[in-house]
């Protein structure tokens, strides 16, 4: 650090840079452990809506109205782990983020059931994943991120198979003006 102690700035831009690093580092090992974990926790029904009001709050800022947010039934309930479901949504959300335009409603988060979650819905309107990545979204390692190791999807990908739910990477509104890409977490009936 003896080169840049003429340059405070440039110190604290080296300072934040370490911090951010060393985060994404803790997080991936941290998912990393989560998975490796074998004792499965007892999985209850929750309500889904809170999660997602909570972290479109979060997610909306600073610009706020880049993220919409649809509720089919409030009451909706899910049987998933309420730790493993933020992940997978933190995850998905983050990457939008990265991806999305800067406008209104570019990134959507949609829950449909009504009175049971069916299915968990991020969406962006930023570039569409061409069909040849897109048939290896979810392995280990795959990222088109200089930032990312290309371990976010596989391990949302893992945690929603842990829970009987599948994420899956569709098109919605395929052919028209406002295509856009949508990471699409399934719920199995009746689980």
């Amino acid at each position: 650090a003896r080169e840049f102690a003429g340059d405070a700035a440039q110190l604290e831009r080296l300072h934040h840079l370490i911090g951010q690093n060393v985060e994404r580092i803790n997080r991936t090992v941290e998912d990393v452990l989560e998975l490796g974990r074998t004792a499965p926790r007892e999985i209850g029904l929750m309500l889904c809506a809170p999660l997602m009001r909570e972290l479109h709050a979060e997610f909306d800022q600073p610009d706020q109205g880049r993220i919409g947010l649809f509720i089919q039934d409030d009451a909706a309930q899910i049987r998933f782990d309420a730790l493993h479901l933020r992940r997978v949504l933190v995850n998905l959300l983050s990457n939008a983020r990265r991806y999305a335009s800067n406008q209104p409603r570019a990134i959507e988060m949609r829950q449909l059931g009504a009175g049971q979650v069916r299915e968990i819905q991020v969406s962006n309107d930023g570039p569409l994943i061409d069909a040849e990545l897109r048939a290896q979204l979810f392995e280990p390692f795959r990222t088109t991120s200089s930032r990312g190791v290309g371990l976010g999807l596989y391990i949302s990908h893992e945690l929603c198979l842990r829970n009987g739910a599948r994420l899956l990477y569709r098109l919605e509104r395929e052919g028209t003006p406002q295509e856009r890409g949508s990471f699409v977490i399934q719920i199995a009936p009746g689980s």
